[in-house]
């Protein structure tokens, strides 16, 4: 096994106990049962509408930006805190290849546990309305591109403090919940609308109802990716900085 894969299989079965994992994974049915709730009785146009609404609220919204942003506080915190950030930086890898593989491993982990809140709700929609592939994959694209934004922000974040969580938490609901709602300019600061974005851009019948929610952003799946990617590139040098920097100590 290569130092980089072994690096990455550590970080996820640290990011994902079996408590922890069970614990998300109920939580992230929450939309799902939001849906079920909000949609008795209504059939066809109407429950398809609540599938969105609920989908830009609860889960895009709220659910999965908590869930990345307290796996991705622990990526390099709790090897800060255990002390060993320093058996890690002995391995036989450049510090950006760390980096780089500490933020994929937060995000897999984010993305495994919001992978079951995805199945839930579209499995609910299925079930009881319509089959639609589309709005599958339009969850799967969307989840990938704003779990990637959180997580490369986050990342370095919680190596540099031990309260990583509650200052992603009142980003999360003060600046993306306040201030970009009264500042709509500032959407491409807000990774969940990205994601919310990339959603309307593969299912487009969800534009409309979508279209207040994500400000100014285009609603396609290129630019929420082009924009993601700059946070990873970002988040990546950073925590690479914090990294090399640790050499000094």
């Amino acid at each position: 096994m290569t130092p980089v894969l072994a690096l990455f299989r550590a970080s996820l079965r640290r990011a994902l106990p079996v408590k922890r994992t069970v614990l998300f994974g109920l939580l992230s049915l929450t939309p799902a049962l939001l849906f079920v709730l909000a949609a008795e009785n209504r059939t066809g146009e109407a429950a398809f509408d609540t599938l969105v609404e609920t989908s830009g609220g609860a889960y895009f919204g709220l659910l999965m930006p908590v869930i990345a942003i307290v796996l991705a506080a622990g990526a390099l915190g709790d090897e800060r805190r255990d002390q060993t950030l320093s058996f890690i930086t002995l391995r036989p890898m450049p510090r950006w290849v760390i980096a780089a593989t500490k933020i994929a491993a937060a995000a897999t982990a984010a993305f495994a546990i919001n992978l079951i809140g995805i199945f839930g709700l579209w499995l609910t929609y299925s079930i009881q309305h319509t089959f639609n592939g589309t709005i599958l994959v339009g969850y799967l694209v969307g989840t990938v591109i704003a779990v990637a934004a959180y997580v490369s922000i986050v990342v370095p974040l919680g190596f540099i403090t031990d309260r990583a969580v509650i200052i992603g938490l009142a980003y999360l609901l003060v600046f993306e919940d306040g201030v970009v709602i009264a500042l709509s300019g500032l959407a491409s600061l807000s990774p969940w609308r990205l994601g919310a974005a990339a959603f309307a851009g593969v299912v487009e019948e969800s534009r409309l109802i979508l279209d207040g929610a994500v400000g100014n952003l285009t609603m396609t799946v290129a630019n929420s990716a082009i924009t993601a990617g700059i946070y990873v590139l970002i988040g990546a040098a950073i925590t690479t900085a914090l990294l090399k920097r640790r050499d000094l100590a």
